[in-house]
């Protein structure tokens, strides 16, 4: 096999670039016609073999999202087809699912490269979308022709390894960082108070987190600034909270939405570091602290960094999404990461309002078809409805005792 060149495509960003429709009619895959635009919609299902192909009630999806998990629900619990958009493609060009349930390989990069195409509006030069009838033909001209692209799995370099000189110098980024009052602007000030443990100096400077001065020489200035490191410890991101975002918001919504909302996060470039590929607060996972707390709940999940670093101060161990969705590759660590340091369990804690309840619902699901021994630890409901519209930032001591006490007795019950 002759190999010309490597590179990445970035299957993530091509998805959040299309739509159910697009991606249909590319395959030649009929919709419903009276199909919704957005949130919650059905379709058929798009494997021949199951009896919902025909069934226009049969795949529950979200055509606000890409990212979220479509699924058959037919035959029983489900025909098996699930997964994002890029599975939901290559079900609809094959009319299955493939072998083994996980697109990987020449298959992946198959399909990658076709919704690559169809992203920037132009065919494929080396292998035109097939009609769902010419699938067989198809399949042996792709098996006949060399791969002049190798599509790797992407992973997240660690700063000191990165070939990039700029980035290199960023592994002790923290050291910049302060969690003075004396030295935080009016509105991270603000920012802190409302979430006092930041400015625990210890929380600090274990989490790698604090206020990125005005006069400092970075891009991440005026921001609250969280590390994130890999299994072994070694940063691979900094990211910048926009201190003054519940302002800036504010003022855009006074303004009839007009021009693009206001960044809540800064992120590195994609090039730089993907967060799908990880979960924060993954590197703490084996520290002796945490041996107590993971025999008692398993590993928490929670979506957001301060939530992450409150439980942390608290002695519980958990990860962060950095999201309020898992990615397929953060769903894979958890189940793994369960596995080897949970004792099988995940403690499901998105944020108690509509869309974490959602979310929380999916990750359940996802989890239990891990065989992993997932629970909600708490929704806009539970625990007497106590928790409605909260974050587990604001957690206080005793109210983590009055929950894990309500889960331990509904557990015994």
């Amino acid at each position: 096999m002759s190999i010309e060149k490597r590179r990445v495509i970035d299957i993530d960003d091509i998805q959040r670039r299309l739509t159910l429709e697009l991606v249909a009619s590319y395959y030649g895959f009929t919709l419903p016609e009276a199909m919704k635009q957005a949130g919650e919609a059905r379709m058929r299902c798009p494997c021949t073999d199951c009896s919902g192909n025909s069934d226009n009630q049969s795949v529950s999806i979200n055509l606000s999202d890409p990212m979220k998990r479509w699924k058959c629900h037919r035959e029983g619990y489900g025909c098996g087809a699930q997964g994002r958009l890029v599975m939901l493609a290559y079900c609809m060009k094959h009319g299955r699912m493939p072998d083994g349930g996980k697109l990987v390989g020449k298959e992946f990069i198959d399909i990658a490269k076709d919704l690559e195409a169809l992203a920037e509006g132009k065919p494929r030069e080396d292998s035109p979308p097939p009609a769902a009838e010419n699938t067989v033909a198809n399949e042996v001209a792709q098996t006949s022709s060399d791969v002049q692209e190798v599509l790797e799995k992407p992973t997240n370099v660690p700063l000191s390894q990165s070939e990039n000189e700029n980035a290199r110098k960023l592994v002790t980024l923290d050291e910049q960082l302060t969690t003075d009052l004396a030295d935080l602007s009016p509105a991270a000030s603000r920012y802190a108070r409302r979430r006092p443990f930041l400015l625990s100096e210890q929380v600090a400077q274990e989490c790698r987190t604090g206020y990125m001065r005005g006069n400092a020489k970075s891009s991440l200035r005026h921001n609250w600034v969280y590390g994130i490191s890999n299994r072994q410890g070694e940063p691979l991101a900094w990211v910048g909270r926009n201190v003054k975002y519940e302002e800036d918001h504010d003022k855009w919504l006074e303004n009839g939405h007009q021009g693009r909302g206001p960044n809540k996060y800064r992120f590195p470039n994609q090039s730089l570091f993907r967060r799908s590929l990880e979960l924060y607060g993954q590197e703490w996972l084996d520290d002796p602290r945490f041996k107590a707390s993971l025999e008692q709940y398993g590993l928490i999940l929670v979506e957001g960094f301060t939530d992450r670093i409150r439980l942390h101060e608290l002695g519980i161990m958990s990860v962060a999404m950095m999201s309020n969705t898992l990615t397929d590759e953060q769903t894979e660590l958890l189940t793994q990461y369960a596995k080897d340091f949970g004792h099988n369990r995940v403690g499901i804690m998105h944020d108690a309002d509509q869309k974490g309840d959602e979310g929380a619902k999916e990750t359940l699901w996802q989890m239990h078809q891990a065989n992993v021994d997932a629970y909600l630890v708490w929704s806009r409901k539970t625990h007497d409805g106590k928790f409605a519209d909260r974050q587990p930032e604001s957690l206080s001591e005793q109210e983590w005792c009055d929950i894990t006490r309500n889960l331990h007795q509904n557990r015994a019950g």
